[in-house]
C-alpha cells in the first residue's frame, strides 16, 4: 500500500509539474493583468506573419529558428526561441498571439483570437512605406489590418464593450531600425532627403500612426486616402503635406441620440459608463508600449564589415538621434492627446550597458552570432547548414541582425517593471494599473 502511495504521489508531482510548464507556454494565466496584446512592427516582433507573404523572402520559417521554442521548431520567429512579444505575454498571463495572416485561414479561430490579441508585425518592415515594402508589411498596413480586426471586436463585443476591452489592453510596437537600415543602404534615398528629414518623416509617420489607432473606423478610409497621396506626392512630400494640414473631427451628437434611442442600451448602460466611453473612445485612450530603436551599428552584419570588428557608430548616431526625437514627439503628444498613456523602453542603453558589461547580465558572447557562418557568423545568415552555438543564453546575438530569447528576456524584464532612465515615464506593471 505504500508503496502505491509513493507512486500515486510521484505521478501527482509528475503531472503538476508537466502542467506547469505548459501553462507557461501555451496556456493564458486564470486572472490575465490585461485582455489583450496587439502587436505591430518588425523581425524583432514579428511571430509568423512573413510565412504567409509568398513574395517575402524575409523569412524564419525554418531551422535553426525555433531551436529552443516549446515546439522545437521554426514558427517564422526571427529567434532561438521566443521573443520580447511572447515574452510579454507570459508576463501579463496571456496566450501568446497570433499572426494576423494566419487568422485568414482560420475563421473558426478568429474571434477568440482577437479577444486576447492579434500581431501584426512583419520582418523586414518599417514606419516609411517604402522600407522594404517588397517584402514587408510597413506600418500603415499593419494599422489598416488592426482596422478589421476593430470592426470584427465591435460587432462581438459592442460599442461600450470593445471600449472597455481596448482601453485595458496593450499596443506594442518595436519599429524603425529597418527604416535607419534603409537609409543607409540607398544612395539615392540619401542624395534626395538630409538626414534630419527622414528622421523627422519616420517620427511624423508614426505619430499618424499612433494617432489613427483611436478614431479606428474613420481611419480606415483615411489609411486608403494616405497611401494614393503617398503614390502620388511619395514619402517626403506627403510628410510635409500632412504635416501642415488641418485634421477636423466634428463627433459626438449622433451618439447621443443613439443612447435615447435604445431601451436596451439605455438598460445595459448607465449614461455616466456611456458618456465615459464616448470620452475614452474620442480620447483614443490606448496604452502603448513603445521600443525605441537598439545599437543596431553593433549588430554582427555591422561589426563583420570591418576588420577591427568595431560598431557602426554612424548607424548608432542615427538610432541616437531617432530615438530623442521619438521620445520628444511622446511628451508633446501625451499633452496634445489626453488619453494618451505610453511605456517608452530605451533599448538602446540597456543593449549598450550588456554590449559593455556582458557579465553583469549573464552574457559571453556580444559580438558574434550565435547561428551563421563566416566571420562573427555574419557572413552567411542563419540557415539550415549554418552552424549553432550550444551555449545560446550566453550569447547577445543569435543571428547576424537578431538577439536571442534571453536578450529579449532582459529586455521585457525592463519593459515590464523597470525604472526611469530605462523604462519611462511608466513601465508596463505601472501602465496597467493606470
Amino acid at each position: 500500500m505504500a508503496n502505491k502511495n509513493i507512486i500515486l504521489v510521484v505521478i501527482m508531482i509528475t503531472f503538476l509539474l508537466w502542467f506547469c510548464q505548459l501553462s507557461t507556454t501555451s496556456f493564458s494565466f486564470a486572472y490575465p493583468l490585461v485582455p489583450a496584446i496587439y502587436a505591430f512592427g518588425d523581425s524583432l516582433a514579428d511571430v509568423g506573419n512573413n510565412n504567409y507573404l509568398v513574395f517575402s523572402v524575409v523569412k524564419a520559417n525554418f531551422p535553426h529558428n525555433g531551436i529552443d521554442f516549446p515546439t522545437k521548431k521554426s514558427t517564422g520567429r526571427f529567434c532561438n526561441g521566443k521573443n520580447a512579444i511572447d515574452l510579454l505575454a507570459e508576463k501579463v498571463g496571456l496566450p501568446y498571439s497570433p499572426p494576423y495572416l494566419s487568422t485568414l485561414y482560420k475563421l473558426e479561430q478568429r474571434s477568440k483570437n482577437f479577444l486576447t490579441g492579434v500581431n501584426f508585425a512583419s520582418g523586414g518592415s518599417g514606419i516609411l512605406n517604402q522600407t522594404n515594402h517588397q517584402y514587408s508589411l510597413c506600418l500603415t498596413k499593419q494599422v489598416s489590418s488592426f482596422v478589421k480586426v476593430h470592426e470584427a471586436l465591435s460587432k462581438q463585443l459592442g460599442a461600450s464593450g470593445l471600449n472597455q476591452h481596448l482601453s485595458k489592453s496593450l499596443f506594442v510596437t518595436v519599429t524603425g531600425s529597418n527604416d535607419v537600415f534603409s537609409y543607409f543602404g540607398s544612395a539615392d534615398l540619401r542624395n534626395k532627403t538630409t538626414l534630419r528629414q527622414y528622421i523627422n518623416s519616420m517620427v511624423v509617420t508614426f505619430k499618424g500612426q499612433v494617432k489613427s489607432l483611436c478614431l479606428t473606423k474613420q481611419v480606415s478610409s483615411f489609411v486608403k486616402v494616405h497611401e494614393a497621396l503617398s503614390k502620388q506626392l511619395g514619402a517626403s512630400g506627403l510628410n510635409q503635406h500632412l504635416s501642415k494640414s488641418l485634421f477636423v473631427t466634428v463627433t459626438g451628437s449622433n451618439d447621443v441620440f443613439s443612447y435615447f434611442g435604445s431601451a436596451d442600451l439605455r438598460n445595459k448602460t448607465t449614461l455616466r459608463q456611456y458618456i465615459n466611453s464616448m470620452v475614452v473612445t474620442f480620447k483614443g485612450q490606448v496604452k502603448f508600449v513603445i521600443v525605441g530603436i537598439g545599437v543596431i551599428g553593433c549588430t554582427p552584419s555591422e561589426r563583420k564589415s570591418n576588420k577591427a570588428e568595431q560598431c557602426n557608430e554612424e548607424v548608432n548616431s542615427v538610432a541616437v538621434r531617432y530615438n530623442e526625437a521619438l521620445t520628444s514627439m511622446l511628451k508633446s503628444l501625451k499633452v496634445e492627446q489626453k488619453g494618451f498613456i505610453y511605456s517608452y523602453f530605451d533599448g538602446y542603453s540597456v543593449m549598450q550597458n550588456a554590449i559593455h558589461k556582458p557579465a553583469t547580465y549573464g552574457f559571453s558572447e556580444v559580438k558574434a552570432a550565435c547561428c551563421g557562418l563566416g566571420k562573427l557568423k555574419a557572413d552567411v545568415y542563419c540557415l539550415p547548414v549554418s552552424k549553432v552555438c550550444s551555449n545560446r543564453s550566453s550569447h547577445l546575438f543569435w543571428d547576424a541582425n537578431h538577439p536571442t530569447e534571453s536578450a529579449h528576456r532582459l529586455f521585457v524584464d525592463y519593459i515590464f517593471g523597470g525604472s526611469s532612465p530605462y523604462t519611462f515615464p511608466l513601465n508596463v506593471k505601472q501602465l496597467i494599473s493606470t
